[in-house]
Formats: C-alpha cells, structure tokens, sequence
C-alpha cells in the first residue's frame, strides 16, 4: 500500500500522455508559487541527471530493444531514484517539487503494453513509493497529442496513436481509483488549464 506524504513540502505531478501539455502547465504554475514565496524544484521523469533516464530515454529512441520487463524494471529504478535523490530531500526540506511524470506514467504505459498490474505494484510497494499531494492528469485525444508533437525531429518507440489511445484510458481508469489524481481537459486554451490548475493546487 502507497503511504501519503509525510514531508512539509506538497509533491506535484503532472501527468498525461505526450503532448498533453504537462511542461506547458509547469511553466505556467512557476510565477504562481513565486508571487506566493513558496520555494519550489522543479522535476521530471524520465530523469535527466541519472545514468538510466538517460538509458531510457536511448531505448525510446529505438536504440535498444531490452525485454518488456527489463523494461519496466528500468522506468521504476529511475522514477525510484528520482524519489530517493530529488524529490524526498526537498520535500524534507519544506520545497514543492513540481514533477512531469511519476510512477503512475509506468502503471499506464507499461499495463498497456501487457505488463502484469501485479508485477508493478509488487516493485511499488517494496521500494517504498509515496503518493503525489496532487497529480494533474491532462486528458488529450491521441490524435491531437501526436499531431502536437509533429514537428519533433527525433520520434519515440511509443508514438502510435492506437497504443496511446489506450494509455490515455488507463489514465482515466488510474484517475478513477486515486482520489489524489484530477482530470482537466488538455484540449482548453493553456490559459484557462492552468487557471483550473491553481485552484486546484493553491486553492
């Protein structure tokens, strides 16, 4: 079972498939916590100062074609890590830590693709995971997430609209069983998300 956080600083995640607009949103609730004075980090996952985030991000390119649940031990090594080395020392220290992605991007996109729920949360369990204070699940219709990144010069293994139609309802499916998770609609003027956004991380 997921403990809560017991640190003073809030664990903010945010989560989507790509091109929901998750680094938009970030960006855009930055100047909120600085007119407020609350100090902040801001994170991401796969990570980008560990050998395997960047392992990861070679084997989304298409560099490597490790086993699926090779696979997905490497996403929860790097996303535990990532707790372990960044997210929980500044919680500790009373900072936000405002994170694209979390494990919860492991359960959606690995079940896809035909990894045991189990399995995962078995791993989940044993490292001692926490559960974000929030996680702001931005909901875009494959389709436009994919025709958003379009332009993008280096493609990942898991752009298909098919596949990503059905990480998005895993999402969904994730959101319905987490109280902590809230659904907004990624299609809206980024404005008007990140407004819907404040109040729900600011109140």
């Amino acid at each position: 079972m997921l403990s809560r956080n017991p640190y003073r600083g809030k664990y903010v995640v945010f989560e989507g498939i790509d091109g929901s607009g998750k680094d938009t949103q970030i960006s855009l609730l930055e100047p909120e916590l600085l007119r407020k004075n609350i100090p902040y980090v801001r994170s991401s996952e796969p990570t980008t100062f560990l050998p395997t985030g960047l392992l990861i991000k070679a084997l989304l390119r298409g560099k490597y074609n490790f086993d699926p649940r090779s696979t997905v031990l490497l996403f929860l090594v790097d996303s535990h890590e990532h707790l372990r080395l960044r997210v929980i020392p500044n919680l500790r220290r009373g900072r936000w830590v405002l994170s694209s992605r979390s494990f919860l991007s492991t359960l959606a996109y690995h079940t896809v693709l035909g990894i045991e729920r189990e399995f995962i949360e078995n791993i989940l369990d044993r490292l001692d995971f926490i559960l974000p204070d929030a996680v702001i699940l931005l909901d875009v219709p494959a389709e436009e997430a994919l025709s958003r990144k379009g332009k993008e010069l280096v493609k990942q293994v898991y752009e298909d609209a098919e596949f990503l139609e059905n990480v998005r309802r895993a999402y969904l499916d994730l959101a319905k069983e987490f109280d902590n998770v809230h659904v907004i609609d990624g299609r809206k003027d980024p404005f008007e998300i990140a407004k819907e956004v404040k109040e729900i991380i600011l109140g």
